[in-house]
């Protein structure tokens, strides 16, 4: 199985049910679907970048 290109990372339940003949099953399977962790590197990277400019400002120009 290959989730959606925008499914949320998490936990999924997926039940599956066959009948035929008379008879009849189902399964029930845990799926994880997990994201890239680019965007979080990403995201530390901009907040570092934006920390770095505060105190090269500060640092600059000081308590006025």
């Amino acid at each position: 199985m290959t989730p959606a290109d925008k499914a949320i990372a998490g936990d999924y339940v997926a039940s599956f049910r066959a009948s035929g003949r008379g008879e009849s099953a189902s399964a029930d399977f845990r799926i994880t679907v997990t994201t890239s962790t680019l965007w979080g590197i990403v995201g530390i990277g901009i907040i570092a970048i934006a920390l770095l400019v505060l105190l090269g400002a500060v640092a600059r120009f000081g308590r006025r």
